[in-house]
């Protein structure tokens, strides 16, 4: 099984504050399962432009860290099918977890990725939170 990292995850494990350690445990148990997509990096980097952050040597270095992988043409394909109910962002992310057959699961904090990520038939992680927390 693969879990596929979006860039909140990544916010949150660079992020300060004891609300993550969660997050922390499980990628200290799953890391060698994980991967991401330079649209993680992407996304991060935006997140955590601000002048307060001034992380993105951060990021660099933890997306460097694990396995990318790529945003093929059939990820985009994918992901324009989800992009009319949900922001570009979200799409890409579940384009391109659903169209690796390795990757069977999401690792977000983010309701739209969540979401669709469930329309595609992959599984939601969420650590610390409560299962299905994106269900209205």
């Amino acid at each position: 099984m693969r879990y596929y990292l979006d860039g909140t995850v990544i916010t949150h494990l660079l992020a300060d504050g004891e609300e993550f350690g969660a997050l922390r445990d499980w990628m200290v148990a799953h890391e060698r399962e994980a991967v991401t997509s330079v649209v993680a990096r992407w996304e991060a980097t935006e997140e955590m432009a601000g002048p307060a952050h001034g992380r993105r040597s951060q990021i660099r270095e933890f997306v460097a860290g694990l396995p990318q992988v790529a945003v093929s043409g059939r990820a985009v394909e994918v992901g324009s099918y989800a992009v009319a109910a949900v922001r570009p962002y979200a799409a890409l992310h579940v384009g391109i977890a659903a169209a690796h057959d390795d990757i069977s699961a999401v690792v977000t904090y983010d309701h739209d990725v969540a979401t669709a990520s469930r329309l595609y038939g992959l599984e939601v992680v969420s650590p610390g939170w409560e299962p299905e927390w994106y269900v209205a």
